[in-house]
Order: C-alpha cells, then structure tokens, then sequence
C-alpha cells in the first residue's frame, strides 16, 4: 500500500497504566510491571481529555526518550508526543465514610 505521505522516522507506541502528577499540560502515567519493584514513569504532553489523579489511562504517540543524571545516577527520562486517546477509567471516587453496611 502506498501512500502520499512522507514516512516519519521515530517510535510509536501505547502506554498505558495510572495518572500520577498533573503539571500545567502535562502528566505522569505510572507504569507497574510485575517483574520491577518501582514503577516506571511516562511524561504525556498535551492529551486534550480531562484526566485526574488516580485515572487509569492508556494512550498512543510518539515516544521520545532522553538520558539524564541527577545526584550522581543516571534516568532516561520518557515522553509520549501529541497523544491520543485510547481508553480511560475514572478513578473511583471516595467519600472517606467506610461504605460497608456495618453499622460500627
């Protein structure tokens, strides 16, 4: 299949797992793998969809990565670039009363 557009050189993926951070345009999926004791973190930009903390989300876009150190250890610092939307689950809401129906 061809086609008239240009073939851009880069990684596109999907990540998906739960809404960390929210920070002026952007935010943080955590990204917890059974096999790693930390989660990993994933910088969107720019996804036009209201989100919250605690959501789950998966979205797809280019991905980006930049190595960077901080106090003597090294990070690779990973963004996904003009994201969509694929799925989204609110978090669920809290009211801070035990929902239970015991009484005490």
């Amino acid at each position: 299949m061809t086609t008239n557009q240009p073939i851009k050189d880069g990684v596109y993926a999907q990540v998906s797992g739960t809404i960390g951070r929210i920070n002026d345009g952007r935010f943080t999926i955590e990204v917890k793998n059974e096999r790693s004791q930390y989660p990993d973190y994933v910088t969107v930009w720019r996804l036009e969809a209201p989100v919250a903390q605690g959501d789950r989300i998966a979205v797809k876009g280019w991905l980006s990565w930049k190595k960077t150190e901080r106090n003597g250890k090294t990070y690779v610092d990973v963004s996904v670039n003009q994201p969509q939307l694929v799925t989204h689950e609110p978090a669920q809401a809290s009211s801070g009363w035990d929902s239970s129906s015991e009484p005490f």
